[in-house]
This record gives structure tokens, C-alpha cells and sequence, in this order.
């Protein structure tokens, strides 16, 4: 079981069955959630029961999850997860809103990434986010990724807004990270 540990958050691999009453809480937000790949699927969840028996269907087909958890001297605060594909070697970061812009979602891949490139041997990890995820691709690029490429139109992000639907996402950057340039 992988546990990890940083200056203020630990990762550990899977949930504690409380986490999914959050998740189901973050997955109802729409600022958690935008410019996330299946956000419109995760917006259907009708119960935290339902996310975790989706989570395990996922697990099964080599998707792995790993909690981040912010550390507090009580109780550690579950504030998101990354999503790593094994055989393909993507990885995804999810933070609730109300976690944003307070450094977590850069020190969780800091220390995601050394696992994976010090501790279990990979070369190169790839990331995708959405072109209009400002925030995300100035994480990823001061951690070393580099842009390979953009595919325009091929996310169908839509969320609801009153009784109307708004497309939110224009496309997919495709980033791409080695050990050689984390390590640097």
C-alpha cells in the first residue's frame, strides 16, 4: 500500500469509505469539477455508494487512485486524488474548490511524480488537462512538462447553468514530464 508524505499532505493509494460522502460533495460543485474529463458522469452520481462502486469498476481496469489528504494533528482532511493509468502512464489531479490556489495541487504532483520516477522506475509520465485550464498548465509547466500537443474539440465538457448548458472546454493540451527533467 503506497503512502507518501510531504510538508502538508500525505497521499496514500485508495479512500477511506468517508471520503466518498466528500468526493460526492466536491463531484456537485461545479468549480471542482469543470475542466474535468467526465465531469457531466460525476455530476449524475446520486450517491457516494455509487461513486465508490464506480471508483472500484475503474480500479479493476488498471486505473489507480490515490487519496491527498491535508495533514492536521486530529483527523487528515481528504481535499482530492490522482488518477494514474498504469499501462498508458497518464496521471490526473483532482482538488476540491475550496482547496484551489493554495499550493496543495503542486506539492501532491511534486511528490506524486518522485514516486514514480525514483521509487518505481518510470521515464516519462504524460498529464491532460483542458486548453482552458490556465491554472493547471502553469502548475504542470513549472514542474517541468512540456506541451506535445493540442486537439481541439475533442472534450465535451458541458455544465448546467439554470435550465441552460455551457460548453467549457475548447480542447485537450497533451503535456509530457521525464525523469530527467524533474530531477533536475
Amino acid at each position: 500500500m503506497v503512502k507518501l508524505s510531504g510538508k502538508r499532505i500525505i497521499i496514500k493509494e485508495g479512500f477511506r469509505n468517508s471520503d466518498y460522502d466528500i468526493l460526492f460533495e466536491f463531484f456537485k460543485d461545479i468549480n471542482s469539477i469543470k475542466y474535468m474529463t467526465l465531469a457531466n458522469r460525476f455530476m449524475a452520481f446520486k450517491s457516494p455508494q455509487e461513486i465508490m462502486e464506480d471508483f472500484e469498476l475503474t480500479r479493476k481496469k488498471g486505473i489507480n487512485f490515490y487519496g491527498i489528504y491535508k495533514k492536521n494533528l486530529v483527523f487528515n482532511e481528504f481535499i482530492g486524488y490522482i488518477i494514474f493509468l498504469l499501462s498508458k502512464k497518464i496521471l490526473g489531479i483532482y482538488i476540491g474548490s475550496k482547496h484551489h490556489r493554495k499550493g496543495y495541487g503542486p506539492e501532491s504532483l511534486s511528490l506524486f511524480l518522485d514516486f514514480l520516477f525514483n521509487q518505481l522506475g518510470y521515464n516519462k509520465v504524460l498529464i491532460d488537462t483542458c486548453n482552458e485550464n490556465y491554472p493547471a498548465i502553469k502548475v504542470y509547466t513549472r514542474l517541468g512538462f512540456k506541451e506535445t500537443k493540442r486537439v481541439a474539440k475533442n472534450r465535451n465538457i458541458l455544465i448546467k447553468k439554470g435550465e441552460q448548458w455551457v460548453k467549457i472546454c475548447s480542447g485537450t493540451i497533451y503535456m509530457e514530464i521525464t525523469k530527467e527533467v524533474f530531477n533536475k
